[in-house]
């Protein structure tokens, strides 16, 4: 608790591994018979958010094949909004990733996105794409595309709305302006950019 504190309030970069130490009550020298640096505990916290979200989720994920593409999509877009409004924590931590100019992020997120998806039993590049590979069977999505490449565009595009979700500058982001943006993204998905 008190390492996810310290990095909700001073991100990693700012972070200090004595606060966390002083806040926690713990000895320096058990500090370091746990953890070996600041990378290590922060890779900790972000395993114990990613933990609770997966589980915050499941319901959500459970029901992925007896969904339309769309509608799981969707669901699992404010299912995961709403666990940004109840841990703000994780949002700036989740945040903080994206801005740290001193974390090792790309070992550790590729690690944790692994793990996240192990726990749902799937591959990575598989979650969507088994879905739109149904979908297109039930002629939900056009087969104009192969399943590879509308996956491969869905996966893009959701990292990237929930990039953009992060990285709004106002006080509520998972607020009305947060749902606006995620409905205008289902919708881009679904219906395109053409104007026919």
């Amino acid at each position: 608790k008190a390492a996810q504190d310290e990095f909700a309030q001073y991100g990693f970069d700012l972070s200090s591994i004595q606060r966390i130490i002083e806040t926690s009550g713990i000895p320096r020298g058990s500090f370091y018979q746990y953890f070996e640096d600041k990378n290590d505990i922060y890779g900790v916290v972000i395993r114990e958010i990613k933990d609770q979200k997966m589980e915050f989720l499941a319901p959500v994920l459970q029901m992925r094949k007896n969904l339309g593409f769309f509608d799981f999509l969707m669901l699992l877009e404010k299912q995961a909004f709403q666990f940004a409004k109840q841990n703000p924590q994780s949002v700036q931590i989740g945040r903080d990733i994206i801005i740290s100019k001193t974390l090792e992020k790309e070992k550790l997120l590729k690690t944790i996105v692994e793990e996240a998806y192990s726990q749902i039993q799937t591959d990575p590049n598989c979650l969507f794409l088994e879905l739109i590979k149904n979908a297109m069977t039930r002629e939900e999505i056009t087969d104009a595309y192969s399943p590879e490449t509308v996956n491969f565009y869905v996966q893009t595009m959701v990292e990237g709305i929930n990039k953009r979700l992060l990285a709004l500058n106002t006080s509520g982001p998972f607020g009305k302006e947060g749902e606006s943006i995620l409905e205008e993204f289902i919708s881009i998905l679904k219906h395109g950019l053409c104007n026919l």
